[in-house]
Formats: C-alpha cells, structure tokens, sequence
C-alpha cells in the first residue's frame, strides 16, 4: 500500500469518528435529561425539603406553643442530620433509581419506609446524644407527621406527573 491511501483511510476514519461524535451531541442536547441527572436532582431536592420541613416545623410548633425557639442553631443541626441519614439510606437502598421513581405505588411506600426508619435513626441518635433534654416531644410529633405527608405526597406527584414514564432510562421534555 501506498502512503496517500493510508492516509486517505485514517482521514476517513478520522471523518466518521467526528459526525458520530457530533450526532451524539446533537442527540444528547435535545432537550433529554439523563437518567442520572434526574436521580441526583431528586435526593437533593429531597435532602433540602427534608431539612426545611424538619426544621420550619420544630419553629412552627414552638411559636404555637411557647412563643419562641430556643436553640435555633441545635435544631438546624439536628434537621441536617435527619435529611442526611434519609437521603442516605433511601441512596442505599437504591430508591433514586429512575425505574423505583416512575412507579407511584412502589416510590410511596418503599419511601415512606425509608423515612420511618430514618426517623427512628433520627430519635435513638437523640436519646444518644442526651438532646432530647432540649428536644421537644410535640415538635418531633409535628416533624414526623409534616415530613411524612410532604414526603408522600411530593413522591407521589413526581411519579404521577412523570412524562418520561416507559421510556428508555431518559425523559424528554421534562
């Protein structure tokens, strides 16, 4: 062979290796979002609505109750820490997988599992840790049933209104 169609050959192959690489990116940037974007934007999206939730309820329930919080900074702390232990254990259990969220009865109650056992974590971690001397009873009773709902419901409504439902691990104008 002739060094001008080795040449020839390898520019070739250097032609098709870029219109293969710019059709993917054609493709990848048509308005789909990866299976795995979505998975880490809803563990973030759950990690800061479980450390709100758990920490505007604790606030909530003692303006009712007593007018004022004392140990703002303890309790952000401790909400923190609830929507870690959550968000890990529902990663663990690999409930970001997009086929987990797309199934509404299975994300509910596999979630609403996960967020029971993390708020049992939550409080034995606070008897542990002698806060429940600051901690009060009917604010952990009013993060519990305020997380819960938010949570059950937010899960729901995701996989509900889920567009890319059946589709092969990417949605498409979501």
């Amino acid at each position: 062979m002739n060094q001008a169609s080795v040449a020839s050959r390898s520019s070739h192959a250097a032609e098709q290796h870029e219109v293969i690489a710019s059709d993917r990116l054609a493709n990848s940037s048509q308005g789909l979002i990866g299976a795995t974007t979505i998975s880490v934007g809803v563990a973030a999206a759950d990690f800061i609505s479980a450390v709100l939730l758990s920490f505007l309820s604790q606030f909530v329930y003692h303006q009712v109750s007593i007018g004022w919080i004392a140990n703002r900074e303890a309790y952000l702390a401790f909400s923190i820490m609830f929507a870690v232990i959550l968000v890990t254990l529902l990663a663990a259990g690999r409930e970001y997988r997009l086929e987990r969220l797309q199934v509404a009865r299975s994300s509910v109650t596999s979630g609403a599992r996960y967020y029971l056992i993390a708020f049992a974590i939550f409080i034995s971690i606070l008897f542990l840790s002698k806060a429940t001397d600051f901690y009060s009873r009917g604010g952990l009773v009013t993060q519990f049933a305020v997380g819960l709902s938010v949570f059950h419901l937010a899960r729901a409504s995701f996989s509900q209104n889920n567009p890319g439902r059946g589709r092969e691990g990417t949605m498409r104008d979501y």
